[in-house]
């Protein structure tokens, strides 16, 4: 028990960062019932390079979001398409709003260029973001930055 209050102490001091780490063993160190909403853009096909980790996503339905995309729709800030697949702010920011309420944990185990930290960030909810890619995790901690 008192692990478990130490281990908590510690990730309560941690939150509204992002780490580089494999999402998988990350989240295994999570304990239970400490994420209030965890929304994420995976890489879901096989079309793009993702600094040679690959992610199979095949089995996954498709999404029912429409949302303009592309450069400068889907993000308005011009270093978030340094990465090859961002997550439309307007859809992760749609989804934090109807799914969590101020001051929640927002996760985003592959956080990529960081639009879900970015948006839980602007709607006053707590966050924690980790990515495999050292390139992607500097690249959203720089996004964050830029809300700061």
């Amino acid at each position: 028990m008192a692990k478990d209050i130490i281990t908590i102490l510690v990730l309560l001091m941690s939150i509204n960062k992002i780490y580089c780490s494999d999402a998988v063993q990350f989240m295994n160190k999570l304990p239970d019932n400490f994420i209030d909403l965890t929304i994420t853009s995976p890489p879901y096909d096989n079309l793009r390079d993702y600094k040679g980790f690959h992610f199979d996503f095949e089995n996954i339905a498709k999404q029912l979001w429409f949302y303009k995309v592309g450069y400068m729709h889907s993000s308005k800030n011009k270093i978030a398409f340094e990465h090859p697949a961002i997550f439309h702010e307007q859809l992760a920011a749609d989804h934090i709003q109807s799914w969590s309420n101020e001051d929640d944990l927002i996760f985003d185990p592959l956080c990529g260029s960081g639009t879900t930290i970015v948006q839980a960030k602007k709607l006053n909810r707590n966050f924690l973001g980790c990515d495999i890619s050292k390139e992607y995790v500097s690249l959203a901690k720089q996004r964050l930055r830029a809300v700061e």
